[in-house]
């Protein structure tokens, strides 16, 4: 392989803890594993030592998500593995690479490039698979779970790592098990979902419970290992506070025309409510909350800044205290307004969004990191939600949240820290789809069942209570 990158020298990796001695020793008679364990709890140190200890004469192959590759490639030299970093590289240089595989060896790869390279994988396998955040692969039609199912089968020594094994229900279990253990498994979807899965009769893709749970429950416990974090350091500590507001007079009026002419739309039409539809429509609706809407040309016309003034004031307070604060959103325009106010606190304020490179990626979560001065880090949870440390910060700030539990979770995770107290709070339009999204997130529920049960106002004013805080 060209542009193989040498082993680092002069850095060590901190020692095992306790519970990833234990998790590669129970493993070690294993030729294929999963592990799930809790965000931030280390289960990229593990990968580490499950390479180099069965990586003998062969070549590895590891596959991540984009955001990851740079640590884990630097992790890997650390510990004395050669790497071959081919997420940074061309299709056509991937195909002249994967022509021939230097032994002892690891070629990192983000999901999607593994496609382009698939037929010279499969005639040469790795000795050494590792899928990380194995949730990439878990859809049992999608091209890369396709693609990833083959190279684990034909692959001698399997890991497969997530902290949410099953993001959107018991069906994303097979497109990950079924690379460890298909013959518990099965080697096909339909089979699983027969056996143990009770579907909806008018949508058969839609999984409504599980025949016999035991059976489910035995199935998990044979094929992976699974680590909370609770087990490992205590109880967490989170201090939840919500920032409630009123929208604007104007901003109110514009919200609730919206909203009417919504409903108007549904009842007058009779229509049943469609999944693609309301979450277009719900996405509109947040859009203001957070200050802005797109014009007829295309272009996000801000609408008020209330949302934004609450954010900027409990900042000044972050800032003034020396500390730090990661702000996670959802839209481009919000990560505008946000570095426009932020950057005149007069501290560093650093992005995270979908169309950063990966090594400005890495440079700019280094250096946040790494300054004992009070900074603010604004990131897009699409794209820094899952894979990243930012443990140095103390605050998360939510401007807008995901319509996901497991979302959510993920990216509060990214400043986790065992032992010390961190401080979330969200920011939310009073009477407002803002509302509504928490509901869903603390009934720990998916968009699509929840709008399915539910009526066009309350999606849009969210008459019912919520608790708040619940998210443990």
């Amino acid at each position: 392989m060209k542009q193989v990158l040498s082993p680092l020298e002069g850095e060590e990796l901190p020692p095992l803890r306790e519970w990833q001695r234990a998790e590669l020793f129970n493993t070690r008679n294993k030729l294929k594993t999963g592990l799930c364990a809790s965000p931030r709890l280390g289960k990229s140190r593990v990968a580490i030592e499950f390479i180099a200890e069965r990586l003998t004469d062969g070549y590895g192959l590891l596959l991540a998500p984009l955001a990851v590759c740079d640590d884990l490639t630097r992790l890997l030299r650390v510990r004395g593995i050669s790497v071959y970093p081919g997420y940074k590289d061309t299709s056509k240089g991937l195909l002249e690479a994967f022509k021939g595989h230097p032994r002892n060896t690891v070629c990192v790869l983000n999901y999607d490039k593994l496609q382009s390279v698939l037929k010279l994988v499969l005639a040469d396998p790795p000795e050494v698979l590792v899928c990380d955040e194995s949730h990439y692969i878990r859809g049992a039609s999608s091209a890369r779970g396709k693609a990833a199912r083959k190279v684990a089968d034909r692959s001698k020594h399997v890991l497969l790592m997530t902290g949410t094994i099953a993001p959107n229900g018991v069906q994303d279990l097979w497109g990950q098990s079924s690379c460890i253990d298909p013959k518990t498994w099965g080697t096909s979807y339909t089979g699983y979902q027969r056996r143990h899965l009770v579907v909806d009769q008018m949508m058969y893709n839609k999984v409504i419970g599980i025949k016999d749970p035991n059976v489910l429950k035995d199935m998990l416990t044979k094929t992976w290992s699974f680590w909370k974090r609770e087990d490992v350091f205590g109880p967490d500590s989170w201090v939840y506070t919500e920032r409630a507001f009123d929208l604007p007079k104007e901003a109110r009026s514009l919200y609730d025309k919206l909203a009417k002419e919504w409903i108007l739309s549904m009842e007058e039409q009779e229509l049943e409510i469609d999944a693609t539809h309301v979450l277009s429509r719900m996405v509109r609706l947040q859009q203001l909350t957070s200050g802005f809407l797109p014009n007829t040309m295309s272009e996000d016309c801000v609408i008020h800044k209330a949302k934004l003034d609450l954010v900027v004031q409990d900042l000044e307070d972050i800032v003034l205290a020396k500390e730090k604060a990661v702000i996670f959103h959802r839209y481009r325009k919000e990560e505008e307004m946000l570095v426009e106010a932020t950057r005149k606190l007069g501290c560093p304020v650093y992005t995270l969004s979908g169309g950063d490179a990966p090594g400005d990626r890495t440079d700019k979560i280094r250096r946040f990191n790494e300054s004992d001065l009070p900074a603010v880090f604004i990131v897009q949870t699409q794209a820094g939600g899952v894979g990243i440390s930012l443990a140095s910060a103390t605050h998360a700030l939510f401007y807008s949240q995901m319509f996901s539990f497991d979302q959510e979770l993920q990216a509060r995770d990214r400043i986790y820290s065992p032992g010390k107290v961190r401080c979330v709070t969200y920011y939310r339009a009073r009477r407002s789809i803002d509302m509504y999204i928490a509901q869903i997130i603390e009934s720990k529920d998916t968009v699509h069942n929840a709008i399915r049960s539910a009526n066009i106002h309350e999606i849009a004013y969210c008459e019912q209570k919520h608790r708040a805080y619940n998210y443990g």
